[in-house]
This record gives C-alpha cells, sequence and structure tokens, in this order.
C-alpha cells in the first residue's frame, strides 16, 4: 500500500498558491500560510484537485469543466478544451496538484497556481546547504532540495 507523499498547498492571499511536496520549506521561508494537506496518491475520503488556468482566470477544486461553455442540452457535448468567453485560440491549462478532502482548499478557489512561489525564498537556502549555485528558473517541485543547483567547482 502506497501512501505517496504529502502534499502542502502554501499562499500569502487568494490570488497566488505553490505546492511544498512534504519539506515544509514553503513554512519555514517565512510568511506563506499553509492553507491545506493533501496525498500524490488516492486516498479514502480525498478527491482530485485541480489548478486550472484559462486566460486570466484561475480556479482550484475539482471541476474539469469549470471554464468549459454551458451545454445548451445534456445531449450537448461538453467540450473542455474551449475557455468560455476567450477567443477559441486560448486552451485551459490542467495542474493535478494531488488528492485533497472535498473542500478543504476552498480559500484558494480563485488562486492562480505559481510553480516557483515556494522555491523562490528557498532557493540560497537548498544553494547554501549542497554547495552549490543556484540557477533560476530551472527548480520542479518534484525534488526540491536539488532542483536548479549547479556545482561551484
Amino acid at each position: 500500500y502506497d501512501t505517496g507523499r504529502e502534499i502542502h498547498l502554501y499562499s500569502h492571499d487568494k490570488k497566488l498558491f505553490g505546492v511544498d511536496t512534504g519539506g515544509h520549506t514553503c513554512a519555514s521561508s517565512g510568511d506563506a500560510l499553509l492553507r491545506c494537506e493533501g496525498s500524490s496518491v488516492p486516498q479514502i475520503n480525498m478527491t482530485r484537485l485541480f489548478a486550472i488556468k484559462c486566460g486570466d482566470a484561475s480556479y482550484v477544486g475539482s471541476d474539469l469543466y469549470h471554464f468549459s461553455p454551458s451545454r445548451s442540452s445534456e445531449r450537448s457535448s461538453i467540450r473542455p478544451y474551449v475557455c468560455d468567453g476567450e477567443d477559441l485560440s486560448v486552451r485551459p491549462k490542467w495542474t493535478l496538484l494531488g488528492f485533497f478532502k472535498k473542500d478543504s482548499c476552498s480559500f484558494l478557489q480563485d488562486a492562480a497556481f505559481d510553480s516557483h512561489f515556494c522555491s523562490k525564498k528557498t532557493n540560497s537556502e537548498f544553494a547554501n546547504r549542497f554547495g552549490g549555485k543556484f540557477r533560476e528558473g530551472v527548480c520542479n517541485l518534484k525534488d526540491q532540495l536539488v532542483c536548479g543547483l549547479s556545482s561551484n567547482k
């Protein structure tokens, strides 16, 4: 039975948030607040949680069709690839955040996901810990402790 990794969502407000995968690096970096906790694998009483971006609009929740145009009838097709009210060239971007208790992340419902939110304040800490220099913009959330580091040598 795989319990997966802990996933924590942090923010300063309802506008922008980031993800920490178990290391609590966001919490140790200052004023970011823990908003909700989940898992990287499905669990009992947990549902999938997505960050969806359509143009300038953002949504955090389990409704994959949040930005889809309304259907004229039950027989009409659902068009998840269209952002309602946007030009047809604007496509939604879905990011699976993990599995969370239903409505536990509702504070972030309209917030935008920033994949570097938690790493921005702690990049120098990681570089110091591992004796490297941080290369800006290279970090990913799969392994924050060693991402974006280059050797001092």
